[in-house]
């Protein structure tokens, strides 16, 4: 089954450029700060066609369902509101965010698993001069 390897859950620890990410997606500092302390929890899903994304943290909990290439709307984790595909490239789940609202941020967020058996989600600011951050996820059971 493809795209096999990003099922189960994962914790979020280490992250690189995260504020400068968050500040391109017009978060405030006091959101920044929480947003850089907080630990964070994905869990992926797949039945058939159909995947499930949970995020949960302890700040702001969130559910993507989609199916691999179908368009749909998402409300983002800083209240932005957005169109998302999600494409499953070689080894990679491809993630872009086209923003509703003028001016607002549109991202691409790639998700791979390393050689080391760990998440690295890469998020690309694409429309704020293409500010990368990189969050790492290690495997987590509950």
């Amino acid at each position: 089954m493809a795209g096999q390897q990003f099922l189960g859950m994962w914790k979020s620890g280490n992250t690189e450029n995260w504020d400068e990410y968050m500040k391109a997606a017009g978060i405030g500092m006091i959101l920044r700060k929480v947003g850089n302390s907080t630990t964070s929890y994905e869990e992926w899903k797949q039945e058939g066609d159909n995947w499930t994304l949970n995020i949960t943290s302890t700040f702001k909990n969130k559910t993507l369902a989609f199916t691999l290439g179908q368009e749909f709307d998402e409300d983002t984790m800083d209240g932005r509101k957005v169109k998302s595909v999600i494409t499953l490239e070689g080894d990679k789940l491809v993630h872009i965010q086209t923003a509703t609202k003028k001016g607002d941020l549109n991202s691409t967020i790639t998700r791979q698993v390393q050689e080391d058996g760990n998440l690295l989600v890469t998020f690309v600011a694409t429309n704020k001069g293409d500010i990368t951050a990189k969050k790492y996820f290690t495997p987590y059971k509950a």
